[in-house]
């Protein structure tokens, strides 16, 4: 009986025990339309990113800035013009006269740290109108380079080069068609080398030359045959070794209404006094209104190896005074 109490009791605990155990299930749950629509995103796509920082808008433009920096350019041009008439009852007498003269000034210099490359030109040309003749009164031009290296504030070595002859050919007078010039008769190259001096306050240059070389072509063959402008009778050059000097100054005053330039060259032969040459033009515009001006010019050459009408070594003066049109540019 015992027993039997005991196996019925173990039979009730077991069955407690089944009904008290946790019971876990999963249902299937289907979602509603409304929380399977899509949204709209509000917020805006991030544009792609450009890791490369070249501009080349920004590279060209400052490309220009510094080819500004370095090169600087001037170009002047000027024709001047003079007339004078006379009716033919004009009781005092006098010749027709109508003289135009023609000017051309170039410059560039390039600078870069220390190097320092300038170039410059300068010419004329004149042509007087008498009586329906027309004679040469004024031919010739400049041709310089120069290449320098700074070697302190205002000093540098330097090397120049300077070609100067005249374009067409020259006659003694209106009168007389005897040649005395053409191109190339006389034309002369210097080669030099040396010191510039630079005052960046004022524009001036000074070029002083120890070694300086001078050869004179005289390339037309009646002139050379003649023996003209220093060289051998039949021979087309003669040469010289010296020194020379070399001014330059271009400033203009009073808000650019008033420009001054002038320019000197001297060189002197080593050997012997022969073939010294001295030139010196100065020129002053006055602007009177954007493209009217007036000019003074004058040009003094004291040349040993030219021969002037009384074969005498005196000091070649040349003066004018004008009004005309001109013209400048400058990039700075």
């Amino acid at each position: 009986m015992r027993r039997f109490i005991t196996l019925l009791l173990l039979l009730v605990l077991l069955g407690a025990a089944n009904r008290s155990s946790a019971q876990f299930s999963i249902s299937r749950v289907t979602p509603k339309e409304i929380d399977t629509k899509a949204m709209d995103d509000t917020i805006k796509p991030i544009a792609p990113i450009n890791n490369r920082f070249f501009s080349e808008a920004r590279y060209k433009a400052e490309r220009r800035a510094i080819r500004k920096e370095r090169n600087t350019l001037q170009i002047n041009a000027s024709a001047m013009f003079n007339l004078t008439g006379f009716s033919k009852y004009w009781a005092a007498g006098g010749q027709d006269v109508f003289a135009t003269n023609l000017a051309f000034y170039f410059s560039h210099a390039y600078i870069k740290n220390k190097f320092n490359f300038q170039t410059t030109f300068d010419a004329r040309y004149g042509i007087n109108h008498i009586d329906g003749k027309n004679f040469k009164n004024e031919d010739a031009f400049v041709f310089n380079l120069s290449s320098s290296w700074e070697l302190n504030k205002n000093w540098s070595y330097a090397a120049t080069f300077q070609y100067r002859s005249q374009f067409s050919n020259g006659y003694k007078s209106r009168e007389d068609n005897t040649l005395v010039s053409a191109f190339m008769a006389p034309g002369t190259i210097a080669p030099a080398i040396g010191f510039i001096y630079r005052n960046k306050k004022v524009p001036l240059t000074i070029s002083i030359m120890p070694v300086a070389g001078s050869v004179t072509f005289v390339l037309n063959d009646s002139l050379s045959q003649a023996g003209a402008y220093g060289v051998k009778p039949g021979q087309k050059s003669t040469g010289a070794i010296g020194a020379s000097l070399q001014l330059d100054f271009d400033k203009a005053f009073y808000n650019d209404k008033i420009t001054y330039r002038t320019y000197f060259y001297a060189f002197s032969n080593y050997n012997s006094n022969r073939n010294a040459y001295i030139n010196w033009k100065n020129t002053v515009q006055f602007k009177i209104f954007k493209f009217i001006s007036a000019e003074m010019f004058c040009s003094a050459i004291y040349d040993q190896t030219a021969r002037t009408p009384e074969r005498r070594q005196w000091l070649q003066v040349n003066y004018k005074l004008g009004l005309g049109l001109a013209y400048t540019f400058k990039n700075k």
